[in-house]
């Protein structure tokens, strides 16, 4: 590698720490030296390495993703219990909170077709009423022995969900089941994920996040079990429907 390229590879490097991404439109020289360039591209990841990152093309976007155990630019079990409830709230409403997420990929994600996209948006009621959908039909099909064995808790999840109020008129505190949801979808928009139209009860969905979902996210087996398991319920819904 010539110092050209090393001082290529390192502009990139800072400018994923600085924004998380790059685009084309966004500095097309470096972008297309990352692109074309193997040198630099090996550079910037063995930077990225060293520090915890992972740096990948999704798309036609470059991100800059931390690592699980990156807890400088990601976030730590703790860290993301007090973005998604409270840094004090109980295990059951950070699970709870976590499989709220679940049923919201699962409703906007498949792996049929070109993209793995099968909404641009979805209702914030929608969402809601899925959720008490999948719990309640969870705990119809599962006992408790076995959703321990699954590690997913439904009975538990529900009893929790339900302890949640429903909020009246515009008022959505964070102990009722909408405002519980509210926080959950101004996270996921913090992280450029979502575009959440509160006013609009709307959730749009970001190509960041298709992007992820079609490259990653939906290669892992544990997404590909866990999505086995909401079409079970899916199945076992519509049976007990006829």
């Amino acid at each position: 590698m010539n110092p050209e390229e090393f001082q290529m590879a390192s502009d990139i490097y800072a400018y994923l720490l600085k924004y998380r991404e790059l685009e084309s439109k966004d500095d097309p020289e470096m972008y297309h030296a990352y692109i074309e360039n193997d040198h630099i591209q090996k550079a910037v990841k063995t930077l990225g390495k060293s520090a915890n990152f992972e740096i990948a093309l999704y798309g036609h976007v470059i991100y800059l993703i931390p690592d699980l155990d990156n807890t400088t630019f990601g976030y730590t079990n703790s860290d993301l219990r007090g973005k998604l409830v409270t840094s004090k709230a109980t295990p059951e409403l950070f699970n709870l909170a976590n499989f709220i997420i679940l049923v919201f990929l699962v409703e906007c994600y498949d792996s049929q077709g070109e993209t793995s996209c099968n909404r641009q948006f979805m209702k914030e009621e929608l969402l809601e009423e899925m959720v008490e959908k999948y719990l309640s039909e969870g705990m119809a099909a599962y006992t408790i022995e076995q959703e321990e064995e699954m590690g997913i808790g439904f009975h538990a999840m529900h009893q929790t969900y339900n302890a949640l109020s429903a909020s009246e008129g515009t008022v959505k505190g964070s102990g009722t089941k909408e405002g519980f949801i509210n926080r959950i979808l101004r996270f996921l928009d913090s992280q450029g994920l979502v575009d959440y139209i509160k006013e609009d009860h709307m959730i749009k969905i970001l190509p960041r996040l298709t992007a992820f979902m079609d490259s990653n996210l939906l290669n892992k087996a544990h997404y590909d079990r866990v999505n086995k398991m909401f079409e079970a319920l899916n199945t076992e819904g519509e049976e007990s429907d006829e």
